[in-house]
């Protein structure tokens, strides 16, 4: 009688079902009024402006405005409409979070939020993410500073591993876990990165699925509370003229 051998099947990639997260894929943009990043940040720089120099100005009716750009421009979040990437999750999650304050004193500090996803289960402290991690991913998996549609489709796994990277350093605490530490002095120590990276995967996929989403929302936030405190302290500062 023949004997037939089993099969043998790898080890299953945590990561490599992870898709680039829906809120930062890149689309084409839309060239009419007000929807290009440069006419929408032109836009943003107008009111900073007339808020510096007016002594009239009723702050609330500046950022009303600030809010409608954000939430129709090309920069909102666009949800993959997932399981655990859609509006009604987000809403249960953020329900239970206070503001992000961001605190403009220190710039080149971090700006960090704890979130309970699954409360009693999954607390993950977030955190944000410098440009020398971005410049540093983007060496490391070959990404140009802007990404394309075009890159995206003949690069699929250099922009995987950029997006993953970005999530793999936005993390910094999960549950009782603290992650490894990848910045020395300023820079993203090579070593120290591989070894959170490694951390990082020994979650359990649905896990992970749910911190990319969560981090990605995080991120959304963090970028509409900076665009939005910088213009409410703008409207505090009284005219020089």
């Amino acid at each position: 009688m023949e004997t037939v051998q089993a099969e043998t099947k790898a080890p299953r990639d945590p990561m490599k079902d992870i898709v680039i997260p829906p809120g930062v894929t890149p689309v084409k943009p839309v060239k009419d009024k007000d929807n290009t990043v440069t006419e929408r940040v032109a836009k943003i720089n107008a009111m900073i402006q007339d808020l510096a120099k007016q002594q009239d100005v009723v702050p609330e009716d500046i950022l009303q405005q600030v809010e409608l750009v954000l939430s129709i421009d090309e920069s909102s979040y666009r949800y993959a409409f997932s399981d655990v990437d859609n509006p009604r999750m987000r809403q249960q999650v953020e329900k239970r979070l206070e503001e992000i304050d961001v605190d403009f004193s220190t710039p080149g500090g971090r700006i960090t939020q704890t979130v309970s996803i699954v409360p009693g289960k999954l607390t993950v402290m977030f955190q944000s993410v410098s440009l020398e991690e971005d410049d540093y991913l983007r060496d490391l998996y070959s990404v140009p500073a802007a990404i394309t549609m075009e890159f995206m489709n003949s690069n699929p796994r250099s922009a995987r591993k950029y997006f993953q990277g970005k999530f793999i350093m936005g993390v910094c605490k999960i549950n009782n876990e603290e992650l490894v530490e990848h910045m020395m002095d300023g820079k993203v120590e090579d070593k120290k990165y591989h070894e959170k990276e490694q951390q990082v995967r020994r979650y359990n996929v649905p896990f992970i699925e749910l911190m990319v989403a969560n981090y990605n929302w995080f991120e959304d936030r963090l970028r509409k509370a900076t665009v939005y405190q910088a213009l409410k302290k703008s409207s505090e500062t009284p005219s020089s003229g």
